[in-house]
């Protein structure tokens, strides 16, 4: 059997392309969505038990922990995805800790 990796790039429907995955091919294939920015050794090696590993994930994690995986993402029209994430960050509970491009945005409009 083939094993994937599912590259979800934010605000291009990948959740909903994931809860496809898991009705078709079953939950148990499919890992839990995850965010690599802290990928470890350890990590790769649970997901790795899944036919599909899909969440946010480097092409650099990819290459190196899963270099024998097919690879699925979605791409979408980059100014269409850029306003989807503005009107998601404005909607993000406001927090100190929230990431700059996040604060900027909710101090600011879209203009």
């Amino acid at each position: 059997m083939c094993k994937y990796v599912f590259a979800h790039l934010p605000k291009t429907g990948g959740t909903s392309f994931q809860r496809a995955l898991r009705r078709v091919i079953g939950e148990d294939a499919v890992s839990p969505s995850f965010n690599a920015s802290n990928l470890s050794e350890a990590d790769a090696a649970k997901l790795d038990q899944y036919p599909v590993i899909s969440g946010h994930i480097s092409g650099t994690d990819i290459a190196r922990y899963f270099p024998d995986r097919m690879i699925l993402t979605i791409l979408r029209d980059p100014l269409d995805r850029c306003v989807s994430w503005y009107y998601f960050a404005r909607t993000t509970p406001p927090s100190p800790d929230a990431p700059s491009d996040v604060l900027a945005v909710q101090q600011n409009d879209i203009e």
